[in-house]
């Protein structure tokens, strides 16, 4: 048995309170323009009776929002037939069995409780999702086609609920890193190995050759030895859709895979494929004198926070995603002077981007008509300020409150706006709102909004 999670019964045995099976009360809480159930106070309730404490919430693939609480706990909210969701085929059968007519859950489902298996992260990929345990296992679920996913005991193509991933021959390593692109994985272990699996047809595996792989050793540190780099304990690691991205310890970023688009910083304007480890941003003498703080990896971009709170993106920038709108790619790492000193974390998506500042205030760019998180069926160019006290302003007691946002995700196609409040507002009637989560999801009211984000221009 590699299932984690046999079947996550939670949802039948501890409904919403007062939201029985045949309640009107289904009907009254239901927004008509959300694919979301939603039902305000009562999810509330639910919460507080259930006890979650989230600390972390991220964005994901197919209109999911994963929700790590405070035990290790993972809970995840949107579409019910997923296998990208971690709900195990029984589940969702059973769900749908009793839910003929709901595409969406009603409310975060748990997929892992952290009484069995305390998670620390949850790493999304296009295809997949990978979970990290707080005791270096890593599980994984969703498509398996190029087995970026070397599952335990027998290989699948496709995987509802939550299977273990391990090394061939290896299978007590632990891992502490791991990264997620389109098919592929790659995986730090605890002792500072590398291992990739998947599709490599663009070096995004790191092997030198153009095949897939099954959860091969990448020996990145000769490589990085050959290019006089001083550090090589890696520190971060993510992936855009075919390109693989690391931090070293010494804050260095370094990149194998694709490049046709510019992500790897190499000012190239033609297709270039690294089988080998190249230094990210070698086409600016500025950017590879900067200490870097932080990135994040969109479809085909990346944006990169230094130690300075300045901001750099590169990549593509067809729907002007990362902001620069006089370019379709950006091959050379180029600083948003905007945000110079004041940038604190940026979250790629599919089409768009989201960036919190050092006074916590959050702007967006990007495309807003199939992937929109602003109003709907509009585009910016650049970085836009996104006005979030209006969703606050629906409760008289929160008019004059502070609100303090924590963190921010960006997913395929929706947003997530970690924010410490009073009220919870939830913003997602079809990929065109932004999603605002609170610091404790059990202390707050929850408020469900269907108008547009307002922009400050």
């Amino acid at each position: 048995m590699h299932s984690l999670i046999a079947l996550s019964e939670e949802y039948y045995t501890h409904p919403p309170s007062g939201l029985a099976a045949h309640s009107s009360s289904q009907e009254e809480c239901m927004s008509p323009n959300t694919p979301f159930f939603t039902y305000s106070n009562l999810l509330s309730q639910n919460l507080k009776e259930r006890n979650i404490r989230v600390k972390e919430i991220v964005a994901g693939t197919d209109r999911l929002v994963f929700f790590i609480a405070v035990d290790g706990s993972v809970y995840v909210l949107g579409k019910v037939d997923k296998c990208t969701n971690g709900m195990t085929k029984d589940a969702v059968e059973d769900w749908k069995l009793k839910n003929p007519t709901k595409e969406f859950l009603d409310f975060p489902q748990c997929i892992v409780r952290g009484s069995e298996k305390p998670m620390e992260k949850v790493i999304i990929g296009f295809k997949h999702t990978l979970f990290l345990a707080k005791d270096g296992e890593i599980y994984g679920c969703g498509d398996n086609d190029r087995k970026q996913m070397n599952f335990e005991g027998f290989h699948i193509s496709r995987a509802f609920g939550l299977r273990k991933i391990v090394i061939p021959n290896e299978p007590t390593t632990k891992f502490k890193l791991a990264c997620s692109g389109c098919d592929f994985s790659v995986y730090i272990t605890n002792d500072g190995r590398m291992f990739s699996s998947g599709g490599n047809y663009s070096g995004q595996c790191g092997i030198g050759v153009y095949r897939d792989v099954v959860m091969t050793e990448v020996d990145y540190k000769a490589q990085l030895e050959r290019l006089h780099a001083p550090c090589t304990t890696i520190t971060n690691i993510k992936a855009t859709y075919n390109t693989t991205i690391f931090m070293t310890a010494d804050r260095k970023l370094f990149a194998f895979g694709d490049n046709s688009y510019g992500c790897c910083g190499c000012g190239e304007q033609y297709q270039r494929d690294n089988h080998n480890i190249i230094r990210v941003g070698m086409s600016s003498p500025e950017f590879l004198k900067e200490e870097i703080a932080d990135f994040s990896c969109g479809l085909f971009f990346v944006g990169v926070i230094t130690c300075r709170n300045d901001v750099y993106v590169l990549g593509y920038n067809n729907f002007c995603q990362i902001s620069c709108n006089h370019r379709t790619q950006i091959c050379t790492p180029t600083k948003i002077t905007q945000f110079n000193g004041i940038a604190q974390s940026i979250s790629c998506g599919g089409y768009h981007s989201i960036l919190l500042t050092t006074d916590m205030r959050v702007f967006g760019t990007g495309d807003t008509s199939d992937y929109a998180f602003f109003k709907i069926g509009a585009q910016y160019d650049r970085f836009t300020e996104i006005n979030l006290e209006p969703m606050f302003g629906k409760k008289k007691h929160d008019r004059n409150k502070k609100k303090k946002t924590f963190a921010i995700s960006a997913g395929i196609s929706h947003s997530v706006v970690y924010t410490l409040s009073t009220s919870l507002s939830l913003c997602f009637p079809f990929m065109n709102r932004v999603l605002i989560a609170a610091n404790h999801l059990s202390d707050v009211d929850i408020l469900f909004l269907n108008e547009d984000v307002d922009m400050i221009m």
